[in-house]
């Protein structure tokens, strides 16, 4: 996969090298002394040179090289990066600067916020082109690309307050934001330039927004802007709750399934007037338009680029490595920000990705497989099932491969974030699936027939509507069925690491083992698991008894010391003990009227400290902020 791949070696070096710049601030040469003092050590000994010789199968010197360089170059732009981060919070509090705005405003409850770009700051050239958050009276309205000159007050992003909870500015950073100018007297000095490409396309999101919201009520607006353009400020937090408990928020987000039924249609209607050839280029336009309406996010870059890159190889006549097009997607994502590495919502796009492209091959293939009984009797239903059902079967089993393929590889991440999981996602999805395509057609087809002031709009809308609607009970349902919402605890990082790696090693051996066609290499693989096999086949059951025997005396000998934990839950108090004997008590859980302290706060910290179960709650007194906690 990696071997004779010179984007996906550099892509692997470039994550690698930001993974060790975030995490340790030291050279990442070092890592590379060590590996290769570790190399020669480990060649002294037979059974290591055995291992050692695989690796050199997929890791050649130019390999190694790349991965190396790419490593180092990344490691020191992100330890810079975060030293420049670190050295704004150090040197500046009161702010004198001339700005850009360069985002349309967030709204909150009693002000506005917008992302500012900056052109001059406090007379610190090194500042320029960093960007803040402002916040400004919701009487002051701000226009997308005009200049602005700021007096205002600095304030640092608040860390993580629990643990394990939720860092602000590590999130902030994810944005290329530095922090937030409050207490702002803002005087706008420049209008917006009109011909500016970013400028154009910001109107354009807002003429799209504007036609959405006045065409349809405000639920179903919020949801086909989300569905459309991945704007989901307007949709209302019930109805998020609803579709994360469905495990259906993904299509909330443009992915691959937008830039799929974009390329179709722009392909339908240009290669009847251009040709073929012609109709890609456009295409690829086309989507570098949709890139900029919807304000590049993390998963419609992935996917535009990959479609890109698609279309482009057919123009050239070159043959599209999908391994080449998602490095090239990470890449250009990690150089214009490495600290997005760490953004959740890069994370679930290019995991689930990767995911169906290592399992949904051999899950679909195992899913074919299933017999189905008939007439008392099991057989395979390509042989007893008529062609129309299997066809069915088909496309119901492509589904399901591709939603398994995503899950599977997302899996522990969607518990590290949101600690919980649903098994009822094959359904939800099973259902979704089945309309969400009709839902980006007719909603690209409403934009047109809109702009055109066609009569078509109106039967259109009517439909829209009923889709939207349909999909909003799909999940209003869906979040209401058992099991679609299972609390777990956060693993530890040994876990994830463990859990990857037998998913890698499962699909590698099935795959391995339903192939006809194989290599020297690959039947050696197979001789070898044929012989572990056999050689620990009468030990299997000393090695569970030992095993268990270990665990046993590690839990018996192990000194459980009192623990004593404060959680800050705001204003009012909160403290969990932890006996030497494992009891668990939590006394007061905290509250506030204009949030539920227990959903947001107390049970995520509870599940990050492996809680899943109180022996005792003591509430000292029953005012709002020791004891509203909202579960």
């Amino acid at each position: 996969m990696v071997k004779n791949r010179t984007i996906v070696s550099i892509t692997l070096g470039y994550i690698i090298g930001i993974i060790w710049g975030l995490y340790l601030n030291i050279s990442i040469v070092l890592l590379y002394i060590i590996i290769f003092f570790g190399y020669k050590i480990l060649g002294i000994f037979k059974i290591c040179r055995k291992i050692l010789r695989y690796i050199k199968i997929n890791f050649n010197q130019k390999t190694i090289i790349l991965i190396i360089l790419a490593s180092i170059i990344s490691s020191t732009i992100t330890m810079v990066l975060n030293n420049k981060y670190n050295n704004l919070y150090k040197d500046v509090t009161e702010v004198t600067a001339i700005a850009k705005v360069v985002s349309n405003k967030t709204e909150k409850q009693y002000k506005d916020i917008y992302k500012i770009k900056i052109i001059e700051l406090n007379n610190l050239p090194k500042y320029k082109d960093t960007y803040l958050n402002i916040e400004v009276n919701k009487s002051k309205k701000l226009k997308y690309g005009s200049y602005i000159k700021i007096k205002a007050n600095y304030k640092e992003p608040e860390t993580q307050r629990n643990y394990g909870g939720f860092d602000y500015k590590e999130y902030l950073k994810t944005q290329k934001i530095y922090g937030t100018l409050e207490k702002s007297n803002v005087l706008e000095i420049k209008k917006e330039n009109s011909k500016e490409i970013f400028v154009i396309s910001n109107k354009i999101f807002l003429s799209i927004k504007q036609l959405i919201e006045n065409k349809f009520n405000p639920e179903e607006s919020s949801i086909i802007l989300g569905i459309l353009l991945g704007y989901t400020q307007n949709i209302d937090e019930d109805v998020k709750e609803n579709f994360s408990n469905s495990n259906i928020s993904h299509i909330l987000a443009v992915s691959g399934m937008h830039i799929t039924y974009i390329v179709l249609l722009v392909s339908i209607i240009c290669e009847k007037i251009s040709g073929k050839k012609i109709s890609k280029i456009v295409t690829s336009f086309v989507l570098i338009a949709y890139m900029l309406i919807t304000g590049f996010g993390a998963s419609v870059v992935r996917a535009g680029i990959m479609g890109i890159l698609r279309l482009l190889s057919k123009v050239m006549y070159r043959k599209n490595d999908t391994c080449t097009s998602i490095s090239i997607a990470i890449l250009i994502t990690l150089i214009y920000n490495p600290f997005l590495i760490k953004s959740i919502s890069v994370v679930l796009s290019y995991l689930a990705t990767i995911g169906i492209l290592l399992l949904n091959k051999n899950i679909l293939k195992f899913l074919s497989k299933i017999k189905i009984k008939k007439k008392g009797h099991l057989y395979r239903h390509k042989y007893t099932i008529n062609k129309n059902v299997l066809k069915i079967l088909k496309q119901l089993y492509e589904i399901l491969s591709v939603s398994f393929s995503a899950q599977i590889f997302i899996f522990p991440i969607i518990i590290i974030y949101f600690h919980k999981i649903g098994l009822t996602f094959f359904i939800t999805n099973f259902f979704v699936s089945l309309i969400i395509g009709p839902i980006i057609i007719i909603s690209f087809i409403f934009l047109i027939s809109s702009g055109l002031n066609l009569q078509l709009s109106l039967i259109v809308k009517n439909i829209f509507s009923f889709f939207i609607q349909t999909l909003l009970k799909i999940a209003e349902i869906g979040a209401k069925i058992p099991l679609s919402k299972i609390w777990v605890t956060t693993p530890k990082w040994w876990q994830i690491i463990l859990y990857y790696l037998a998913v890698i090693l499962i699909n590698l051996l099935y795959g391995l083992f339903i192939k006809i066609e194989k290599s020297t290499f690959e039947k050696r693989i197979k001789n070898y698991f044929y012989l572990i096999k056999y050689k620990s086949k009468n030990k299997i059951k000393k090695i569970a008894v030992i095993l268990v025997i270990v665990i046993v005396l590690i839990n018996i000998f192990k000194v459980h010391n009192l623990k004593i934990y404060f959680v800050d839950v705001g204003q009012g108090d909160c403290t969990l003990i932890v006996t030497p004997r494992q009891k668990k008590i939590l006394i007061d859980g905290g509250g506030s009227t204009f949030s539920d302290i227990g959903k947001n706060t107390l049970i995520p910290y509870l599940l990050n400290r492996n809680i899943s179960k109180l022996d005792y709650i003591i509430v000292s007194h029953f005012d709002t902020d020791h004891v509203r906690t909202g579960f």
